[in-house]
């Protein structure tokens, strides 16, 4: 399975959707582990649509899987972490119908960036996790582009660079408005895990459009343009969960 995408509450972490290979469309299983015990993940529901190419976006409470591709839909839907089930309908995002985009979160907010298919668009919306409804228009990333990775502390968001891209933007959740520059990257991997706590950000793995690679980077997310080498995976692997 790939292509999905991954999110956590303190406790549990969740896999979203994918595609197994060979098949043309996209799964609608939601597995989870739990953090404190080893073992298999197991399955925990089923999405509302089967996709992959997710972007989602969690606090402690729920996770909200937008949009996504094979097929390309703008659906929103959500579960609540703590109690086991199938997904729920949110509201739809509002641009195309489309998938490979990111997400960030903060506890009172989820921030979904960028899509594809062609022309690559900009739009940043935003929901809330204590309402359901269709998402809000934020503002627009400095450059649109598709394969980007999201992270995020409670205040600020980040939105890795993408395909043929080194740019890496910034917002500020609790507000509205165009993002900022980060700064470039130090690579153009696309297609990497991406993950944080409240002081750095990661991204794991991705590919350069040919070759996979294993190496982790990091970022200090409350300063500008701070990339730095952190170490290295044990495999090589792009499309992969955070």
């Amino acid at each position: 399975m790939g292509g999905g995408a991954g999110g956590a509450s303190s406790t549990r972490g969740f896999f979203f959707g994918g595609r197994l290979s060979g098949s043309p469309a996209g799964e609608k299983i939601i597995e989870t582990v739990t953090f404190a015990s080893g073992g298999e993940a197991t399955k925990f529901g089923e999405l509302t649509v089967g996709r992959r190419a997710i972007a989602a976006v969690t606090n402690n409470t729920r996770a909200v899987m937008c949009s996504g591709d094979t097929p390309a839909t703008n659906t929103m839907d959500y579960i609540t972490m703590a109690s086991e089930g199938n997904a729920t309908d949110f509201g739809d995002i509002t641009r195309q119908a489309a998938g490979y985009g990111a997400g960030g979160s903060s506890q009172t907010r989820g921030v979904i960036t960028g899509c594809s298919p062609a022309p690559n668009s900009d739009p940043i919306d935003f929901i809330t996790f204590s309402t359901t409804g269709n998402a809000t228009d934020f503002g627009d990333l400095q450059y649109g582009n598709a394969y980007r990775g999201g992270l995020a502390s409670n205040t600020r968001g980040i939105i890795i660079n993408g395909q043929n891209d080194q740019t890496t933007d910034f917002i500020t959740i609790s507000s509205t408005g165009n993002s900022d520059s980060f700064g470039e990257i130090t690579n153009e991997n696309m297609g990497g895990a991406t993950f944080s706590n409240q002081i750095k950000g990661f991204r794991a793995g991705g590919s350069d459009g040919g070759t996979h690679t294993n190496e982790i980077i990091a970022m200090t997310i409350s300063t500008t343009g701070s990339f730095f080498d952190f170490g290295d995976m044990t495999l090589t692997g792009t499309y992969m969960n955070g």
